[in-house]
């Protein structure tokens, strides 16, 4: 596990290519050929952050979907208390300290990594399906295809906007003249209402 914790760190920090393996082994403590010993190569090791990334994610989605579902209904109230629940599952995850605390920014160096991107964006996760089995009730007039684009629209908007540090956002905002005083997490909510309701 402190493997995984070292590598989604540095790799989120670093980038994945800049990162060496020997590097990651020593400040997680480890013989240096841990990471080969274990995972075999480095883009196995890539997958199993990224796997244990989809698992907590999906169970901070779990648990603030249920909080947030109708008394009896198996269903979120609203597209509205759908965005909360997914903007906070992910601020959940990246508040705590270990593995996923640097998640998103990890999301951001392998959606950069042109050989490595297909590992993100080559299968379906646990989380997106969620997303869309509770968006369906709440869109019966958007099509199956439809729900999964916006929930796949959703994703990368959360990985950029909560993954990227703030000061950058108020940088971009500046130069365009917009004061950044609005809470980031409040304006990401009511977009993705946008983008999921349609």
């Amino acid at each position: 596990m402190r493997l995984l914790e070292v590598g989604e760190r540095l790799f989120a920090t670093t980038g994945i290519d800049a990162t060496p393996t020997r590097q990651i082994c020593r400040e997680a403590g480890v013989h240096q050929d841990a990471i080969h010993y274990h995972f075999g190569t480095k883009d196995r090791f890539v997958a199993a952050i990224l796997d244990a990334g989809i698992d907590r994610v999906d169970q901070h989605l779990a648990r603030r979907l249920a909080e947030a579902e109708v008394e009896g209904s198996r269903r979120p109230a609203s597209v509205a208390t759908l965005a909360q629940a997914v903007v906070t599952a992910t601020t959940d995850m990246s508040d705590e300290p270990g593995l996923g605390r640097h998640y998103l920014g990890f999301l951001t160096a392998l959606l950069a990594n042109p050989r490595l991107r297909p590992l993100a964006t080559g299968r379906p996760t646990s989380w997106g399906q969620r997303m869309v089995d509770s968006l369906t009730p709440l869109t019966p007039e958007l099509t199956e295809s439809e729900r999964v684009y916006r929930v796949a629209i959703t994703g990368f908007l959360i990985i950029h906007m909560i993954g990227m540090d703030s000061e950058s956002l108020g940088q971009w905002l500046a130069v365009s003249g917009t004061p950044y005083d609005q809470d980031p997490h409040r304006l990401l909510v009511q977009t993705l209402v946008s983008v999921l309701s349609g």
